[in-house]
């Protein structure tokens, strides 16, 4: 007989929840007709008071009053395993009440009929996840998932770095704030906020992207790196590079470029430099100029611009072969004020033979010439 399990019998009863469970409680107020027969009237935790009749020791009559009360408490069985919170009951369930032996103490579990009575709860499910039983059992040593109608309105599901986990994460629905939030220890984190028609993804390094309403934003600490194997399309009434500091690098390599403007094209610089053959078909207005060779003659036509069908996403390269036709005639033009004065030296050296032979008497209309071939602003040496 030593080997055998002694069990302590079971006493069981159909209850009622005489009123709500508190939510950080696992005690309730229950009616149990069966233990509490002389009960009745509305469903509910009342108490009164009463008048007793007693006998004293010498066998004198006396009385006393007792308070009775037409429910009895109970505390939560915990018969559902990693379930950390006891059902929210409402008054009004049904629930099944136990008593062990013949002691005092009252157990209550749901009894799953009455589930539909239910306005709000709590549901809160735990999985341990801890490398030796002596680390804490909190939530830096569980997994969990919490359904949370009453008291956070949220659906909250969390992992942890409790058994050598690199890093640990939570994702949660918040109804209440009207976001869903997904983000790590190390920072890193999206968050949809449906009420404002916002979604931002950051990272723990501050690299940060958020759709906010109709706009975008978009930001790179260090790098930030475009690359499509088709084709790139940008469409926007105003495009805007900037560099805050002025100190920027902007550079374009392609087999083709074409710039189109319809009211105009303007470029400042210290310094712009077009390696390669330049045709301006219209006019040319410039302060200063120097050149090497001067050639006239028609420009002929434009060199074309370079397309792109974006909805074929073919590109179109019209040939443009660098004008090279230099006239074999060519004109060269000398400095002004040199050529006048070789002139001057000229006219002064016929004046000298003049005044010795009488010759040449033309010689007056040379500096007239001279200044007719001025041509104003050129500079040189």
């Amino acid at each position: 007989m030593d080997n055998v399990l002694q069990t302590t019998p079971e006493h069981k009863w159909r209850g009622y929840v005489a009123q709500d469970k508190d939510p950080n409680s696992v005690y309730i107020q229950v009616f149990v007709p069966e233990l509490l027969p002389a009960s009745t009237g509305q469903l509910g935790s009342t108490t009164s008071n009463q008048s007793v009749p007693l006998m004293d020791i010498n066998g004198a009559s006396t009385q006393t009053s007792v308070t009775t009360t037409n429910v009895l408490t109970a505390i939560y069985k915990g018969g559902s395993t990693n379930r950390k919170y006891p059902p929210d009951v409402v008054k009004g369930e049904q629930v099944i009440v136990t008593r062990l032996g013949d002691s005092d103490q009252l157990y209550w579990e749901s009894s799953g009929r009455d589930d539909a009575m239910r306005t709000t709860e709590t549901v809160r499910f735990e999985a341990a996840n801890r490398k030796d039983f002596n680390d804490q059992a909190d939530d830096s040593h569980t997994y969990s998932f919490e359904l949370d109608s009453k008291r956070n309105k949220h659906i909250r599901l969390q992992t942890s770095k409790g058994n050598g986990e690199a890093f640990a994460y939570v994702l949660r629905l918040d109804t209440a704030g009207s976001q869903i939030q997904l983000s790590d220890d190390a920072g890193n984190s999206i968050t949809i906020d449906s009420a404002n028609n916002r979604v931002i993804m950051r990272n723990g390094l501050q690299a940060f992207l958020m759709l906010n309403g109709q706009d975008v934003s978009l930001m790179a600490p260090r790098d930030l790196t475009i690359k499509a194997g088709r084709q790139i399309v940008t469409d926007s009434p105003l495009v805007s590079v900037s560099n805050t500091d002025g100190s920027g690098v902007f550079n374009v390599t392609s087999n083709a470029i074409g710039l189109s403007a319809t009211t105009s094209f303007v470029t400042t610089a210290p310094a712009i430099g077009l390696n390669g053959a330049v045709k301006i078909p219209s006019i040319l207005a410039t302060a200063q100029v120097r050149a090497q060779n001067y050639t006239n003659g028609a420009v002929g036509s434009s060199y074309g611009q370079p397309s792109i069908s974006i909805s074929a996403a073919e590109a179109t390269i019209p040939a443009a072969p660098p004008d090279t036709t230099v006239s074999t005639t060519q004109r060269h033009a000398v400095a002004y004020e040199n050529y006048s004065a070789a002139m001057a030296t000229v006219v002064a050296c016929f004046n000298q033979i003049q005044g010795h032979i009488g010759l040449p008497t033309a010689q007056s209309t040379i500096p007239a010439q001279v200044t007719a071939s001025e041509m104003d602003n050129l500079d040189g040496v």
